[in-house]
This record gives C-alpha cells, sequence and structure tokens, in this order.
C-alpha cells in the first residue's frame, strides 16, 4: 500500500503514486506539503494560515533559476490515519526554459497530536525542453496509524528513512522513459507492544533496495493546471531485502489522465488507476485505494490488497484570477488478483473543494476538499496542488 510517497513536484502529485508505507506516506507527504502539485492527503477542519507568497519575477519570458517564487505556508490537518496536527512547508517553483515544466526545490516537516513527526526534502528539475527530468526525495519520518487488518484497525508505528531518485529522458515529444530507484529503511511495531498480526510481522524489520523502469506519456498543456491533454504514468518496480526476512517481490501500476475544457474557465478531469502487486510484496507496498490513485473518501490503510482499480472525474471551474471550486466523484476496489477485485465491493465517494492560486506566476492551487463516502463518513483533505 504506498503509505510513502515519492518525488516532489510530483512528489506531492506522486508522492501518493510510488512505492512508500501508508502511513508514512502521509507523514512524508505533508513534510513536504508544498511541492508544486502536491497531494498532502490531510485532513482538517479550517485552514488558519494565510497567503504568504513573495514572487521573485512577474515577467513570463523570464527563465532560469533566479527567476522563480517561494511558497511558504504552515498548513493545519486533521488525519484519520495521523491525527490533527500542523505542516510547515516551503518552496521554490522556476523554469529553466520556455519548452520545460516547472522546477523546484522543497522542505518541510509535520507533528501531529499522536505523535506522528517526519520532515524531509525534496527536488524536481526538468530541462532541455523537457529532454530530462530528475526528481529525488530525502526524507525520514516517525508515524502511528491504524493499520486494517481483516477489516479491523490495528494501531501501529513504523519509522523509515527513505531516499528515492527518478532520471526521465524524452524520446519524443510527448514520450519519457527512465529509471527509478529507492532505498527504505523501516521497523513496524505495535503501537501499544505486543505480537504483531499475521501478514504484518514479516515487514516489521526491512531495509528495502528497489530499482525500477518508469514510462510517460504526457501531452498535457499545463502540468501545474491541464486544461486538455493526456498522462500516463506507468511503473515497474522490482524490490528486495537487503536486512530483514529474506525475499524478492514486484509491483506496478499505471495512472492515465484526461483533461477537457468545457470553456475558458471550465475543465473536467479523469483518472483511470491500476496497481498490481506479487504475493511476497510487503503490506506497506501493496495497492491501496488512495494511496498511488489518490483517491479521495477513505484512509490509505483501510483498502489495500495485491490489485486495485479505481477511476475518479472531477469538474473544476474558475472564478476570476484566484479562486476555484471541484466537484469530484470516484469508485473503487481492492482484492488479491483482478478477476477477484469484486469480492470486497466498490468502494464509492464524492464531494466538493475550493481552490486558491498562491502565486500569480505559477497556476498552484492550495486546496480544500471534502468527501462523503458510501460509509457515512464525511473526511476534508488540505494540500497544495491537484490529485491528478
Amino acid at each position: 500500500m504506498s503509505f510513502f510517497v515519492p518525488h516532489c513536484y510530483r512528489l506531492c502529485d506522486r508522492l501518493d503514486k510510488k512505492p512508500y508505507t501508508q502511513g508514512l506516506g502521509v507523514a512524508l507527504s505533508a513534510c513536504l506539503a508544498l511541492c508544486s502539485t502536491g497531494s498532502l492527503k490531510a485532513e482538517s477542519a479550517l485552514v488558519s494560515s494565510t497567503e504568504m507568497i513573495a514572487d521573485a519575477s512577474e515577467r513570463e519570458d523570464d527563465y532560469g533559476l533566479r527567476t522563480g517564487s517561494f511558497m511558504v505556508a504552515p498548513i493545519p490537518f486533521k488525519n484519520p490515519t495521523i491525527g490533527a496536527g500542523l505542516a510547515l512547508g516551503g518552496a521554490y517553483l522556476f523554469q529553466f526554459d520556455a519548452e520545460s515544466d516547472t522546477s523546484h526545490f522543497a522542505i518541510g516537516g509535520l507533528r501531529s497530536d499522536n505523535g506522528t513527526n517526519g520532515y524531509g526534502l525534496s527536488g524536481s528539475l526538468s530541462w532541455g525542453a523537457n529532454t530530462w527530468k530528475l526528481d529525488a526525495t530525502l526524507a525520514q519520518a516517525e508515524a502511528y496509524y491504524d493499520l486494517y487488518v481483516g477489516g479491523v484497525p490495528v494501531g501501529l508505528k513504523q519509522d523509515g528513512s527513505l531516499f528515492t531518485a527518478t532520471l526521465l529522458r524524452g524520446v519524443s515529444e510527448n514520450v519519457l522513459v527512465g529509471g527509478t530507484l529507492r532505498y527504505l529503511e523501516t521497523t513496524v511495531g505495535l503501537e501499544s507492544g505486543g505480537i504483531l498480526p499475521p501478514g504484518v510481522v514479516q515487514d516489521a524489520n526491512l531495509t528495502l533496495g528497489n530499482l525500477g523502469f518508469v514510462g510517460q506519456y504526457d501531452s498535457r498543456d499545463d502540468t501545474l493546471y491541464p486544461r486538455s491533454g493526456y498522462f500516463v504514468d506507468f511503473e515497474l518496480l522490482g524490490g528486495t531485502t537487503l536486512e530483514g526476512s529474506a525475499r524478492d517481490y514486484a509491483r506496478s501500476f499505471a495512472n492515465m489522465a484526461g483533461y477537457w475544457s468545457l470553456g475558458e474557465k471550465t475543465v473536467v478531469a479523469s483518472q483511470l488507476s491500476t496497481c498490481a502487486a506479487t504475493s511476497d510484496t510487503p503490506f506497506f507496498d501493496q495497492c491501496a485505494l488512495g494511496g498511488i490513485d489518490a483517491f479521495r473518501g477513505f484512509s490509505a490503510t483501510q483498502y489495500y490488497d495485491t490489485s486495485s482499480v479505481s477511476l475518479q472525474v472531477e469538474l473544476r471551474q474558475k472564478f476570476g484570477s484566484r479562486f476555484g471550486a471541484v466537484a469530484f466523484a470516484g469508485a473503487g476496489m481492492t482484492g488479491p488478483d483482478f478477476s477477484s477485485l469484486d469480492a470486497g465491493g466498490v468502494h464509492t465517494a464524492a464531494g466538493f473543494g475550493m481552490r486558491f492560486q498562491l502565486t500569480k506566476k505559477f497556476e498552484t492551487d492550495f486546496s480544500v476538499d471534502v468527501s462523503f463516502n458510501d460509509e457515512d463518513e464525511q473526511l476534508v483533505y488540505i494540500y497544495v496542488g491537484q490529485r491528478f
């Protein structure tokens, strides 16, 4: 279950779409909440922070490291996985050239009322008219969360240190291919002490090394707020234990998103996500609803298995130059294999949200979403950027 969430200009938009651990992933994504397209899965009732933005340059024709924009903000949160607390993050966004996507450097940290804490650094660079893209993340977290084992929540404590990096090379105008690597040290135990449940005990103390293949198709008109085009993100990851219970495993996922403009200020966005993992995959690297797919409506530690599929649709509406709103709905399933996905039923959620554009130069939104699921639960999400 993708507890972890990798890279930051997409550490946030992709922090949920890479192999991490669900509980730690929430902490790490919160640490880097202010990356350019984020996915801080923090559920909060209020946002007390104000806009604290200093635009380094307002000229649209300026490019290079010195012509970017700073973002700094505290973000209060209340999360069903790690409780309530405060995340503080900062990011610097810029473009190397007119044809390249937005690059950034980010730093952040958090602490919640249940003891969860974490901090991290992240960077994403795009240069040479998007010929090259490099994402890297270094983070550490201590997370307390409930893992649902057989439908019953079990209180866990998980520590982790992570380094992940991905290098992509453009082979055509819209296609990039490359490799990814990850080094993860993690320990898992019961929050109150005792013996871990089956399915978790073998993953209690692990040091993992991962190598994988990454492929992307990107025809979007913009990476921060797309109004047209498609984005397909595929990864096949192999893993082995460097320390701990000896085993090899593999997992793969694909996120396929499309964007259609209905007018100058209205956009429809949709994402279809699939994930599959081998039976030896550690529980925290399996496929989760609310993990790699950034699905809103359920804790990322509630529905997870070795296979998953989900579909989300969102209507995005701009009001003036800085404000906006969204309405969204989605459905997803998890199971031991694709032929058994319906065994656990279809899980659905829908909701609405508000947006505020943080800088004039970059269309990076501060987002607050309220979701309602089919189990009569209400969750509030606060993050930076779009979910997909």
